[in-house]
């Protein structure tokens, strides 16, 4: 079996960290590892992912020489950065509004994301998740959220855009700025449809193509109470 010694290659070829691809397939990274230095075998679950992340077959993961066969494949899942603490758990990275021109053009070197803040929620599990929260300034998302309110977001790969609803609040990273909106996703046109809380603010789309990250709303903090008066 090759596995191993494929999983090396593969990592290698695609230039992604064992991070990577253990969050990809719900493992810690001394597990991942232990997989890539032949200590142990991966869940049939497992597996399936690897396969799913490289696009390549089970029979070729697990039975091909894939380096000296010369793979080359096709690019697989959309993938992200994360840091951990000394516990081996995801951390919920800090956006704050002043490092937002910085996170657009870094927000997948691993090593601008160990600059930012991180920190837990008791109130919110991380499980299974990817999780960051964001400092949202402006006036379009009045008056549900206040400027400055810390928008807390679960990441949403493309991939899995069809289990987001209709009208869900996400934090969107494009090519020119971090916005926080109501999405529809439209996907035989390769297009969002973004529609601001301010109802004072026009509606718009935006192509797939200029949108790097997506971040479902899960929470939020707030330096002032809302005005009921708003609502």
């Amino acid at each position: 079996m090759n596995l191993s010694k494929n999983l090396k290659f593969l990592r290698k070829k695609r230039k992604v960290t064992q991070d990577d691809l253990a969050t990809f397939c719900g493992v810690k990274r001394p597990t991942l590892s232990s997989y890539e230095n032949n200590l142990n075998e991966p869940s049939a679950t497992v597996l399936k992912k690897m396969s799913e992340f490289f696009s390549i077959s089970l029979d070729d993961l697990l039975s091909a020489d894939l380096e000296n066969a010369g793979w080359t494949g096709k690019k697989g899942p959309e993938v992200l950065a994360i840091t951990i603490d000394k516990e081996g758990n995801e951390n919920i990275e800090f956006v704050p509004e002043k490092a937002v021109a910085g996170y657009v053009t870094q927000y997948g070197d691993p090593e601008y994301l160990k600059e930012l803040s991180t920190f837990h929620l008791p109130f919110i599990s991380t499980s299974g998740k990817t999780m960051r929260a964001f400092e949202i300034e402006g006036d379009s998302m009045l008056p549900n959220f206040q400027p400055q309110s810390v928008v807390i977001g679960e990441r949403i790969f493309k991939q899995d855009l069809n289990n987001l609803k209709p009208g869900e609040t996400c934090v969107l990273v494009t090519e020119n700025g971090i916005v926080l909106k109501k999405v529809y996703h439209k996907p035989d046109q390769g297009k969002f449809f973004l529609v601001s809380n301010n109802p004072g603010y026009e509606s718009y789309t935006l192509p797939e193509s200029e949108v790097n990250e997506i971040w479902k709303f899960m929470a939020y903090l707030a330096k002032e109470i809302p005005d009921p008066r708003a609502f």
